[in-house]
């Protein structure tokens, strides 16, 4: 195993300076041979090789834009909601307007 880790680190920086870009599968062994891991052990995965250190920033980056889409959304919500409202009580005000007017004109004729 420990042969194999050291011969395929060496291949991999021999072709890391060749300028050849590396495949996700020979950085992912090339990790576990530095570190003398197989996929799949105890502390093979989440080592600091492969955590990308802006993806918490970028989650949380994600999560406010959410809450903010999400807010403005809300806020457009309530908005209409008044504006319909408002509306309401505009035609309710009309018609007792109007009741009181045809009312007080059965009342009081001329």
């Amino acid at each position: 195993m420990k042969q194999e880790a050291l011969h395929a680190v060496s291949s991999f920086t021999e072709e890391k300076r060749e300028g050849r870009r590396p495949k996700l599968e020979e950085l992912h062994t090339h990790i576990h041979a530095r570190k003398g891991t197989k996929p799949g052990e105890p502390r093979s995965s989440g080592s600091p090789e492969f955590v990308d250190p802006m993806s918490n920033q970028r989650l949380e980056i994600r999560i406010l834009k959410k809450q903010n889409k999400d807010l403005k959304t809300k806020m457009e919500d309530e908005r209409a909601a008044a504006e319909a409202q408002r509306a309401a009580d505009m035609q309710a005000w009309h018609k007792t307007l109007n009741d009181r007017l045809d009312s007080f004109a059965q009342n009081y004729p001329p």
